[in-house]
């Protein structure tokens, strides 16, 4: 976890490495190893509002932008497959994210506290939504979670205070606790056939949700509090 060598440096703005480094390399500043392959740590202060990620990335590293401030927008192209846990955990000032659908795995947190990202498409090669995704996303009014996604992880959706919209596909079987907690803008919700297992606090204190369907009959658990403070539900 490189990431936390060099936790709270916000003035940080650029890495020096030798040429001749066995393991690392540094590209626009911009700390990688030395295949150039997986992004490691992009410096917290670093100028500039985007950033052109080298084609030959594969793999943006757990943490590598944390609380990046300065970057508002970002694509991650064609060759990256793996967006590793907090990857733009608090980059605040995020507002626009395109990702390529190479990519097939997003890990925990990697968007959490994103709080000025208003939209982002996940790519249909994505098959689960991990836990604390998008936790904090509170500027994200609605959200498409692709077809191809069979589970929600806890918190995915947490504190998402704008969140109005959003429908969860029919392969979903679980729904783990806390996935919508907080989400104060949401007013309907369907659960579709195939869920099984809806965690506890999933939807606790979604205060304008007035409606909730659990359609069809393969519901088998719902968590303690799951509805808890849904103080709208009619």
């Amino acid at each position: 976890m490189t990431y936390i060598v060099f936790r709270d440096c916000p003035k940080l703005k650029s890495f020096t490495i030798s040429s001749n480094h066995a393991y690392l390399a540094v590209v626009d500043d911009v700390l990688l190893n030395k295949d150039l392959t997986t992004i490691i740590i992009y410096p917290t202060d670093r100028d500039g509002e985007s950033y052109e990620m080298l084609s030959s990335v594969t793999i943006i590293g757990e943490g590598s932008f944390w609380e990046c401030r300065n970057l508002i927008s970002m694509t991650i192209r064609d060759n990256v497959t793996i967006i590793k846990e907090y990857a733009f955990y608090f980059c605040s000032n995020l507002s626009s994210v395109t990702i390529a659908n190479s990519v097939t795995s997003i890990d925990e947190r990697a968007f959490a506290y994103c709080s000025s990202l208003p939209s982002i498409t996940i790519p249909d090669t994505v098959t689960s939504i991990s836990l604390g995704l998008f936790q904090g996303c509170s500027s994200l009014p609605s959200i498409t979670i692709p077809d191809t996604v069979t589970s929600i992880g806890s918190y995915a959706f947490g504190d998402c205070s704008v969140l109005t919209s959003i429908t969860i596909p029919d392969l979903v079987t679980t729904i783990g606790e806390y996935a919508f907690v907080n989400c104060t803008g949401l007013t309907s919700i369907i659960i579709p056939y195939s869920v099984t297992s809806i965690g506890a606090y999933v939807f606790k204190s979604c205060i304008k949700m007035e409606s909730i369907i659990l359609s069809g009959n393969s519901l088998e658990t719902i968590g303690e509090y799951a509805f808890s403070n849904c103080t709208g539900l009619t």
